[in-house]
């Protein structure tokens, strides 16, 4: 599950694959990551701007594609955001935002994060590691309950 929301006063999102719930508080460039397995939490520095647009202004262009069929299609476009973050360890590191989103209302379809830059020769690609992967289906907006942006108790404030 992925939740994204920004209001006048905060900009944040939540992702909860199988045993990881991240809070991202953007305002606060922080994220905590919550490990449900054994209630632990490591928080960390968000090193890259909320996309409130979907895609974050500093994001590079790469293509766009057809998605669907001949009469019923949509044209995606597909953006490249190259930054470094502390989001897998105590060390920097290189990280890629690869983001697919429709051509018209801005709407994401998916997007992934890798370890290392994206841009390197394709002959050197063994040098990026894909960390997740969210593909979006079924998309409506709004959000039922607010309280699933709560940070745990248990979660290190810094």
């Amino acid at each position: 599950m992925f939740v994204h929301a920004q209001s006048r006063s905060t900009c944040l999102s939540v992702y909860i694959y199988r045993h990881i719930r991240m809070v991202q508080l953007f305002e606060q460039r922080r994220a905590y990551i919550n490990f449900l397995s054994n209630n632990t939490c490591k928080s960390t520095d968000v090193a890259f701007p909320f996309p409130s647009d979907g895609v974050p202004s500093n994001a590079s262009f790469l293509n766009s594609y057809i998605l669907g069929s001949e009469s019923n299609s949509l044209l995606v476009n597909e953006w490249l955001l190259v930054y470094t973050s502390y989001f897998t360890s105590d060390k920097a590191h290189t990280h890629s935002w690869n983001g697919h989103f429709t051509a018209e209302g801005c709407i994401p379809v998916r997007y992934a994060i890798y370890r290392g830059d994206m841009r390197t020769p394709l002959g050197h690609r063994g040098q990026t590691r894909l960390l997740f992967s969210i593909h979006f289906g079924n998309y409506t907006s709004g959000i039922d309950d607010d309280r699933v942006f709560d940070v745990p108790g248990y979660c290190p404030p810094e």
